[in-house]
């Protein structure tokens, strides 16, 4: 399937949740609310009058990135395989943006920040962290199927990384 095919095709038929998934991550959040409210409510309550300020803004990004996890697992992962090269390629000159005067800025004595329009500023290597997940995902898929893994075993596999 080329690149072009995959885009047309980029939307997958939903096949349902996966209640075992769904089970995980809720009790993950669950987990992550209890520990921001308990770790935050003295210092929010004496900032801001509300001791749950910090719990409501994490709610807040629970529910966005919810959100947009649902709109990623609509994706086709054959997009995903053939988008391996061109995200990593991206993150890596990102991160080389953050030199460039002007587009990357320093904050506490170093450059980890893009400046984005908006008064927004981005940090690449959250990107590369994806990119690199999804670019090893890619690569020993690629292996397992080129090489048997009980024939050569996986340590072969990984030399082959590095």
């Amino acid at each position: 399937m080329t690149f072009a095919e995959t885009t047309t095709t980029i939307i997958k038929h939903n096949r349902g949740l996966d209640p075992f998934l769904l089970t995980g991550i809720a009790l993950i959040l669950a987990f992550g609310i209890v520990m921001v409210t308990s770790a935050s409510y003295i210092i929010a309550a004496g900032k801001f009058g509300d001791g749950f300020y910090y719990a409501k803004k994490q709610g807040l990004a629970m529910v966005v990135g919810l959100g947009i996890m649902y709109l990623f697992s609509l994706i086709n992962p054959q997009f995903w395989k053939l988008a391996a090269y061109p995200f990593l390629g991206i993150g890596i000159l990102l991160l080389g943006m953050v030199f460039v005067p002007g587009i990357g800025i320093e904050m506490g004595g170093s450059h980890r920040w893009l400046r984005l329009p908006f008064g927004f500023y981005f940090q690449p290597s959250e990107l590369v962290k994806y990119a690199l997940i999804n670019f090893f995902a890619w690569s020993l898929e690629y292996r397992l199927l080129k090489y048997s893994i009980v024939k050569n075993g996986f340590i072969f596999i990984l030399y082959e990384f590095f």
